[in-house]
């Protein structure tokens, strides 16, 4: 700081280490009239700024994700489970996903030395199918996306030796922050796993592979499709629990019926335990209506009845499956759920394909080529080599591209040997550009050969061949 107390600004190699008084506001640009006022500046500033606004003493909580306002880890497999709406959801994202092919490639496009790398790509191809001791890569893509999905607390340990990459319960990791509000790097520990409440060990960032999918800036952990609705399963799991005591709880309220005026409490009471003892949890008499004594057989008792269906329940229903859908990036038609028809309906339905492109397969498989590949590339050492998932992009609409061809050929930003090349069209089904006359090009100019007349046969034939030996030839008279 120069004398007049103005602050300079900072060198490379310069650090605060004590308070910087400031003696002149008025040059600094604080005060005057109607100034915006003096700040009330740190007395000891720090250097860099921190990530977020953690809790002091975060790293002291032994719960893994307590201390941030998060669902705990229990409940959210639990949530999970139980609501169907979501694990129908998770269920369809892994047997899409499972569906899919994969290769090992090279990592260049064009790798002069692809060739070699056959024994390579095998010896990959059998370590990624045996990960973790599932012997199939089907099986650990199955519960790797169980962890994304549910928990996203994706965690893997790669053993000594890069013998085997382990998949562990990302529930009992906590990671820890640095001063700053980050993940500290080597050699501080990064994470602490918690058995049972008690720290059994701790690992550094360089060996503990630990990514959430649905990272924030303000944790270190992740967010489920669980968190994203978490009224909504709360709604539709009591939604669920209502109906199944419908089923299996108490006496059914499908009317009430007035007991006689005589009746003491008592024995209302006697006969409300009967009642409920003959027809709890038995459907088939829930569904029947009993007869009752009159009183002094006189007059007869009142019956109340009650509304017994809810025509809302089918599109109340409908509309918390689609909550479910969108909050997994799936696509209600994946379940049959399509609005209307015509253009609001099956035509709706046959865009999805590219709608759950780009909302859950493209950011799933870019996520899960990622951990891949650094299995592949940093852990194994290939860095020539590259996970590759095939057959994910969503196919065009023909016509559509049709349309778009038709548009650039005729404004002449390419011909028709950039389609062709594009379709793989056979050279035998091909037609130069010479031979048709595509609008916007242009004229296509033609020289028409002038027929010469043959004194001694009296046969017209062009300079290029003789029509009639042609079809002689071939004997074309014995058709007729």
């Amino acid at each position: 700081m120069a004398s007049n107390g103005v602050m300079t600004p900072l060198v490379a190699d310069q650090q605060w280490t004590k308070p910087v008084p400031l003696n002149n506001f008025q040059q600094q640009g604080y005060t005057g009239l109607f100034g915006p006022g003096t700040p009330i500046l740190p007395v000891r500033p720090e250097e860099n700024p921190r990530i977020f606004q953690y809790q002091p003493g975060i790293n002291l909580v032994t719960i893994p994700r307590s201390g941030f306002n998060l669902i705990p880890f229990p409940m959210l497999r639990n949530l999970a489970t139980v609501c169907w709406q979501i694990r129908l959801n998770i269920e369809l994202i892994k047997r899409e996903m499972r569906a899919l092919d994969w290769a090992i490639v090279p990592a260049k496009e064009k790798d002069p030395n692809a060739n070699n790398y056959n024994v390579e790509i095998d010896e990959v191809t059998k370590f990624l199918g045996n990960l973790s001791g599932y012997k199939s890569f089907d099986g650990f893509l199955n519960a790797m996306l169980e962890e994304i999905l549910v928990t996203d607390a994706l965690t893997l340990w790669p053993e000594t030796g890069m013998t085997d990459v382990s998949l562990i319960d990302g529930t009992t990791i906590r990671p820890l922050l640095d001063f700053r509000g980050r993940t500290p790097l080597h050699p501080t520990p990064a994470y602490i796993q918690y058995l049972y409440g008690y720290p059994t060990s701790f690992f550094t960032s360089d060996r503990l592979f630990y990514m959430p999918y649905n990272s924030a800036v303000n944790n270190p952990y992740g967010s489920t499709p669980v968190e994203l609705i978490i009224l909504i399963v709360n709604l539709a799991l009591r939604r669920d629990t209502y109906r199944v005591g419908y089923f299996t709880e108490g006496n059914v309220p499908e009317a009430l019926i007035g007991a006689p005026s005589s009746w003491t409490p008592e024995q209302a009471k006697t006969y409300q335990e009967y009642w409920d003892a003959l027809v709890s949890g038995n459907i088939a008499q829930q569904r029947k209506m009993h007869f009752i004594p009159l009183e002094n057989g006189r007059g007869q008792i009142p019956v109340y009845e009650f509304k017994k269906s809810d025509d809302s329940t089918a599109v109340f229903d409908e509309w918390l499956f689609k909550i479910a859908c969108w909050a997994c990036g799936n696509s209600p038609s994946e379940f049959g759920l399509v609005d209307g028809s015509g253009l609001g309906g099956s035509g709706y339905a046959g865009q999805m394909q590219n709608v759950q492109y780009r909302s859950m397969f493209g950011p799933m498989t870019q996520f899960t080529a990622k951990i891949f590949n650094t299995i592949l590339q940093d852990w194994l050492g290939k860095k020539h080599l590259s996970f590759e998932w095939q057959g994910i992009e969503p196919e065009n609409d023909a016509l559509a591209q049709a349309q778009v061809d038709s548009i650039y050929i005729t404004a002449g930003v390419y011909g028709p040997e950039y389609v062709q090349d594009r379709e793989a069209i056979p050279p035998e089904f091909r037609t130069s550009d010479a031979a048709l006359n595509w609008p916007g090009l242009g004229p296509i100019e033609t020289t028409v050969e002038p027929v010469v007349v043959n004194t001694n046969t009296e046969q017209a034939t062009s300079p290029e061949v003789d029509v009639s030996k042609f079809f002689q030839g071939r004997q074309w008279d014995n058709y007729g």
